[in-house]
């Protein structure tokens, strides 16, 4: 497993070969050798990988080169970062699954009864609601102590992958600035609320 985080935000990891960039020490790319999810030892983990891919199985997203990638890479980079960082078995098949409840609602409504009832609440306390702004909503992942590991990996990834975006007009141009400006201030928010360790018991830990 090949990982690179930028310090001071997560942990480091060395790495001779991974492409890789730090843009004011926030964003997070690596694009190596991923975690086998669907062979890991832990069969909370193999499902929630399993149940991710059938959800997100025709879905894409713009990958470094100009390419797309399948979606399931950015919920396995969420997830290998949250498990690198010591996170709970439960916290990993949620970083997995993190995606599915907002953007698969009718694939989630069948799939969750088949998924542990503490993976359930944090998938759900990481969907948007109906009519939820996104600074509410990231204020509200900011202040669970647990599920905002998952969110916090989730945005560096996002932020570490805007430059896969086209810019190749102003109307890109412009979507890309204003995500990165959407981005940098959840990270703000949430790197405050777990450097103070707001809403956290016991936090992320295996």
């Amino acid at each position: 497993m090949i990982i690179v985080m930028c310090s001071p935000y997560g942990i480091t990891f060395p790495s001779n070969e991974t492409p890789w960039s730090c843009r004011k020490n926030r964003a997070v790319a690596y694009r190596g050798p991923m975690t086998d999810f669907a062979a890991h030892p832990d069969d909370t983990i193999r499902r929630a990988h399993a149940l991710a891919a059938e959800a997100h199985r025709d879905n894409v997203r713009p990958g470094p080169g100009g390419e797309d990638e399948p979606y399931l890479r950015h919920v396995e980079r969420v997830a290998e970062i949250v498990e690198a960082a010591g996170g709970a078995p439960q916290l990993v098949a949620a970083a997995l699954l993190h995606d599915v409840a907002e953007d698969h609602r009718e694939f989630w409504a069948v799939a969750r009864d088949g998924v542990a009832r503490d993976v359930v609440k944090h998938v759900e306390t990481l969907t948007r609601r109906s009519g939820e702004s996104y600074p509410d909503f990231v204020e509200r992942t900011a202040a669970d102590g647990q599920s905002r590991a998952i969110k916090l990996a989730d945005v560096r990834d996002n932020h570490g992958s805007l430059d896969n975006l086209p810019t190749g007009t102003d109307d890109e141009r412009a979507r890309v600035k204003k995500l990165r400006a959407r981005y940098e201030k959840a990270l703000e928010r949430l790197e405050l609320a777990e450097n103070e360790g707001e809403g956290r018991d016991e936090g992320p830990k295996r």
